[in-house]
């Protein structure tokens, strides 16, 4: 917090610079060349920034970026030495999409005006042809540190000039869309992450993906991090069979990959040997060992560094649960009770964080053996079966117990039933006796298009109320994410009529956070956003809220406006609005 202390003096009239200059001309801006200048203390005789070494106020300036965002953009308009600091800072991270001449023409700009070297994350996505210059422009990032690649196609000299810099890692996101890239990438020194999110209807279609998957995993040295969501289609009314034919990575003789840090599963054809030469079941016939897929992983990898795992069925996790003694990260998505707990008894390691679906998939007691140790809580399910959803909200018995057993956790994510026709002030007030809490989660139902929805609605206003109610109980609070309603993507339904997208579209989110600036946050001053809306859009909700600008029209503005705004649409009214009559 120092740091932004210590300049908010500062930002604090130059933002007012900065809003005079941008409102006095709102025409096209002309470009500006702003020469640098040395910082001169204002008063020889006090302390000022302009003694500190660029090295420390680019320092205090990366901190800034984090904890406060918009004052860099005021920072900017200090001094010209400040200005080239903070872009420097905000150069951090660059993304560009090679099918976009905006992002190209950023890119070209940036290294026009040697901000390169700033760069440590890079992200590169789209579809077309890579620029001719990209290769150039990487070996001017020398502070490059990761480069999260999810663009259709790499080329070899762009691999070269990564593997060139030992101090870069890459991260790859394979979908149906970017699956040749993985041929690509055997034996690369700088691949650490590889994410695997595709669907296939036939085995080759899998089989083209897991076979050069195979050959990166037992051929890249630094791989760390694994995630599998290899899933069959799932829309219509008949589903064809999975195949026959084994179509997993299929290790085999001692085959297995360097030691993974992370692996997450949120679908994988798991192998087996069928007892019938003839197969006779599924993902079997040409499966390369015996037994199950699952106990050979569980046998042969090394599991000595796993620190993170997701595993969507449980099943597996609780096979390999004795050798995770580095294990510090669980997140289940779906409950099978008895087997979850036994998990959690049995893990060798301190938790920090750990994401399941109900309590019951944990138990009171079991989070106990790992309070010394858990920060990070959350117990959250998609809203599927809406009796059930609600049978398994925590009862405000178990999360005061909960509260009192953990007292060292930082944050928390919940299920939460309104109270009758109200706000359930109840459980946010034992929620709020958690003395280090810092983000909070909250999941409100939101029903179906068939059924009368719960009220309170949660929009807008009423995420202003319930921030303000927790602030004022909670001083620790920096961010509150409230939901309502969860529903699970329509791919998962069978058969999709136009009422199956109403919760998803009816469905919203907001977030609530102090004032960035130390003084506002200092007298209890706070955003409310909607992630679904733009920058633009959040702002007129604010100002219609307040009183500043007219409601009427806001229809125009379309359904995630209209539901931040008011909560909910009606079926009949939703359909209306969606195939466009008003």
């Amino acid at each position: 917090m120092a740091p932004l202390s210590l300049l908010s003096g500062v930002f604090s009239g130059s933002s007012k610079r900065a809003n005079k200059h941008y409102h006095r001309d709102r025409g096209q801006l002309s470009p500006v060349s702003i020469q640098k200048k040395t910082m001169q203390p204002a008063h020889v005789t006090q302390s000022s920034l302009a003694t500190l070494s660029d090295d420390l106020i680019l320092y205090i300036l990366d901190i800034l970026q984090d904890m406060s965002p918009k004052s860099i953009l005021f920072c900017m308009s200090v001094c010209s030495s400040f200005y080239y600091h903070a872009r420097h800072v905000r150069h951090r991270e660059l993304s560009i999409d090679i099918g976009s001449n905006d992002s190209i023409e950023r890119l070209g700009l940036a290294s026009k005006n040697n901000l390169l070297p700033a760069v440590r994350t890079l992200k590169v996505s789209g579809n077309g042809q890579l620029p001719s210059t990209l290769g150039d422009t990487l070996q001017g990032m020398t502070g490059l540190r990761n480069v999260e690649w999810s663009a259709a196609s790499i080329t070899e000299p762009i691999l070269q000039t990564l593997q060139s810099s030992p101090h870069t890692t890459l991260d790859i996101k394979i979908t149906d869309n970017t699956k040749q890239l993985l041929a690509e990438l055997p034996g690369s020194i700088v691949l650490s992450s590889v994410s695997v999110n595709i669907t296939y209807a036939t085995a080759e279609d899998c089989t083209q993906v897991t076979q050069p998957l195979k050959q990166v995993l037992l051929s890249c040295p630094n791989l760390r991090k694994l995630s599998l969501n290899l899933t069959r289609p799932s829309r219509g009314c008949v589903a064809p069979d999975p195949p026959a034919q084994y179509v997993g990575i299929g290790f085999a003789a001692g085959e297995r990959p360097r030691p993974l840090q992370e692996l997450r599963i949120s679908s994988y054809p798991w192998g087996y040997r069928s007892p019938s030469p003839n197969g006779g079941g599924v993902n079997c016939i040409g499966y390369p060992e015996h037994g199950l897929e699952m106990d050979y992983w569980t046998d042969h990898f090394d599991w000595s560094c796993l620190a993170l795992l997701e595993d969507a069925s449980v099943i597996f996790a609780h096979k390999v649960v004795r050798k995770l003694t580095a294990l510090k990260h669980v997140h289940f998505t779906y409950s099978q009770a008895p087997v979850d707990k036994q998990f959690f008894e049995l893990v060798p390691s301190a938790l920090e964080s750990i994401h399941v679906p109900t309590l019951d998939s944990i138990g009171i007691n079991s989070l106990a053996q790992h309070a010394l140790s858990l920060r990070k809580l959350h117990i959250h399910q998609q809203q599927r079966q809406m009796d059930q959803w609600r049978d398994r909200i925590i009862s405000n018995d178990n999360l005061t117990s909960i509260c009192e057993i953990l007292p060292q956790l930082r944050e928390v994510g919940i299920d939460i039933a309104r109270d009758g026709n109200d706000w359930p002030y109840t459980t946010l007030d034992i929620l709020a006796t958690l003395p280090r809490l810092q983000r909070l989660d909250l999941w409100f139902e939101l029903g179906n298009a068939r059924e009368t929805v719960p009220t309170p609605y949660l929009a807008m206003a009423q995420a202003s109320e319930l921030f303000g109610y927790l602030r004022k109980r909670s001083s620790t609070l920096d961010c509150l994410y409230l939901h309502s309603g969860c529903p699970p993507p329509t791919s998962e339904f069978g058969f999709v009529t136009e009422e199956s997208y109403w919760p998803t579209q009816n469905s919203t989110s907001f977030v609530c956070q102090p004032a960035e600036n130390h003084d506002g946050a200092a007298q209890g001053l706070f955003s409310v956003t909607c992630p679904k809306l733009s920058d633009r859009l959040n702002h007129k909700a604010q100002c219609i809220l307040r009183g500043k600008e007219d409601s009427a029209g806001f229809e125009e503005h379309g359904i995630d406006f209209r539901v931040a705004l008011q909560g909910p649409i009606p079926l009949q009214e939703w359909m209306d609005l969606r195939n466009g009559k008003t």
